[in-house]
């Protein structure tokens, strides 16, 4: 509960942070869009991307505009003889996002998966993210990550082993609700299901200690609940962030203990508590195309013991086993492009 009160916190937090204007009562507004060409439309924008500006004008038409053709943007206070129906937020399609976007990225991170006195492993990972979103004031996204690398293994009790391959596959399916703070800033509110499979792979390499690796496989299963946020920095600067608490519903480990020996057999452990969290830090730089955007993030996970298990040899049962208490921890960077 604490970690879910810091969450709500701090998402009030970012918000007034972000959007200072929202937190206090102003006096209406309208949206003043000055062209190149010494063009001024005065309305309501509808719409704004790096392609186009959609203006409703205080006469009550709708004029379109090439935002390459823009030369800034103002406000000024609504004179009180327009009769201008500003709507409230969240009631017309968000001008920070296209109703499609497609984003596409490389991340390269640091990873540490740490089994507290028992074992560690570090390593260094690279992949590929794309996602596809709908925004229509309602949110819609679908995402998935992939990712290879390898990391080191270091034990007090089995040794340690250089170089093991890892792989990492995770996919998500959001949605959320678009609020438009101000014509400055917009916020998203999200949730949805993920999940997080991991590879690794140690099968026909032993330790220093002549301890026999094998395959273990990681499944994770969790629903991700967030606040993310866009605020206009400059004609062509954006800043982007979000914060996540992922609900961790149910983890699965596989070890293939028949990788040492065909004789055992192997071991599912089901695991039943932990929780993740997630922060990504966003510099977006508007182009004619679409935007490119640099994004720090770290990911991390803690993740309780798992249920005990019996190991088997030759169909006998010779001991018990379990997933320990553990946690993994991702700092890195993604460029993205969105179009």
């Amino acid at each position: 509960m604490k970690i879910v009160s810091f969450f709500c916190a701090a998402s009030l937090v970012i918000a007034c942070l972000f959007f200072p204007p929202v937190c206090l009562a102003e006096e209406p507004v309208v949206d003043v869009v000055i062209m190149k060409d010494g063009t001024v439309i005065k309305g309501t924008i509808l719409k704004l991307n790096t392609r186009e500006v959609v203006i409703e004008t205080l006469e009550g038409e709708t004029v379109t505009q090439a935002f390459e053709d823009v030369y800034t943007f103002e406000e000024e206070p609504l004179a009180p003889d327009k009769d201008v129906n500003a709507g409230s937020p969240g009631e017309q399609p968000a001008p920070f996002f296209d109703r499609h976007g497609w984003e596409v990225g490389a991340e390269v991170y640091t990873v540490s998966y740490e089994e507290p006195g028992l074992m560690e492993q570090t390593g260094v990972m690279a992949g590929l993210a794309g996602s596809y979103a709908y925004h229509d004031g309602w949110m819609f996204r679908a995402e998935l990550r992939l990712a290879k690398g390898q990391v080191d293994y270091t034990s007090r009790n089995t040794g340690s082993l250089s170089n093991i391959d890892d792989a990492l596959l995770e996919t998500r399916l959001l949605v959320g609700y678009d609020v438009m703070m101000s014509d400055l800033g917009a916020v998203t509110f999200f949730s949805g299901f993920g999940y997080r499979y991991l590879e690794d792979d140690s099968a026909g390499r032993t330790t220093t200690t002549g301890h026999w690796g094998y395959l273990r496989e990681s499944n994770y299963f969790y629903s991700p609940i967030g606040i993310e946020t866009v605020a206009l920095l400059s004609e062509m600067w954006r800043l982007s962030f979000l914060l996540e608490y992922d609900y961790f519903w149910k983890g699965r480990q596989e070890s293939h203990l028949s990788d040492v020996d065909p004789a055992y057999g192997d071991v599912t452990s089901n695991q039943n508590s932990g929780y993740g969290i997630r922060a990504v830090l966003g510099v977006e730089h508007l182009l004619s195309w679409g935007v490119i955007s640099f994004e720090p993030f770290i990911r991390y996970w803690d993740i309780g013991s798992s249920e005990v298990n019996s190991v088997s040899l030759a169909g006998s049962i010779i001991g018990i086993g379990w997933e320990p208490e553990n946690t993994t921890l991702e700092t890195g960077l993604m460029v993205s492009c969105s179009f």
